[in-house]
C-alpha cells in the first residue's frame, strides 16, 4: 500500500488556514477516493456516535453531502462535526447526543467543509 501525504489541521478556526505539518499514513484506498480534496481533522468533542474527542477524521471535500452523512462544518466561525438530517422537509445539522440544538442548512449542506469518510483512533 502506498503512503499518502496529507495536510494535518489541528486548530479550530476556519477563518485562517493553519496547516501544522504533514503526516504520512498508509490508508485503505476506500477511505481516500480523492487525495487532492482530502484532509485530516482532529475531533474536538464526543457528539456523534462512534466519534470520540481526539479521533483523526478523514474528510473529503469533493463529496456532495446527503442526509445521514457526518460532516465537518463551519458554524459561526468554528469547525464542528455534525450529522446532516432531513426533518419535516428541511435540512438540519445535528449532534447524535442532542448536546446542541439543530442548526438549519440548505440543500448543499450550506456550511459543509467536507464529508467524514473514516477515522483513525490511536490504540490504548
Amino acid at each position: 500500500m502506498d503512503s499518502v501525504r496529507l495536510p494535518f489541521f489541528s486548530k479550530n478556526t476556519p477563518t485562517v488556514t493553519l496547516v501544522e505539518g504533514y503526516i504520512n499514513l498508509d490508508l485503505n484506498s476506500r477511505a481516500i477516493q480523492n487525495p487532492a480534496a482530502t484532509h485530516l481533522y482532529q475531533a474536538e468533542e464526543n457528539c456523534i456516535e462512534h466519534i470520540l474527542k481526539g479521533d483523526l477524521l478523514i474528510v473529503d471535500c469533493s463529496i456532495r453531502p446527503r442526509p445521514g452523512d457526518v460532516l465537518k462544518v463551519d458554524i459561526e466561525g468554528t469547525y464542528k462535526i455534525r450529522r446532516l438530517v432531513r426533518n419535516a422537509g428541511k435540512l438540519f445539522l445535528v449532534t447524535d447526543d442532542d448536546s446542541s440544538p439543530p442548526y438549519p442548512t440548505d440543500e448543499t449542506g450550506g456550511f459543509c467543509c467536507g464529508v467524514v469518510t473514516g477515522l483513525y483512533r490511536s490504540p490504548i
